[in-house]
């Protein structure tokens, strides 16, 4: 059964909350779909407006992280 997973950017000050998330199978494949985001933010330059030290937070539905990737 698919789970809801949350991708929130933060620098550590600010936080861009993902409230829609996204859903998938488990765990590992939520964190496939994260690297692939994070990958079209880069792509589309979305980043380089952000500015360094941003990190995508993955969470599930409960709120619990369950990885953190650096996105520099």
């Amino acid at each position: 059964m698919a789970q809801r997973f949350h991708f929130d950017l933060t620098d550590g000050y600010r936080t861009l909350r993902d409230r829609a998330g996204t859903l998938a199978p488990d765990v590992d494949r939520a964190l496939v779909q994260a690297l692939m985001a994070i990958k079209e933010l880069r792509d589309s330059g979305e980043l380089a407006t952000l500015g360094d030290g941003w990190q995508m937070v993955v969470r599930d539905t409960s709120g619990t992280v369950r990885q953190v990737f650096l996105i520099q």
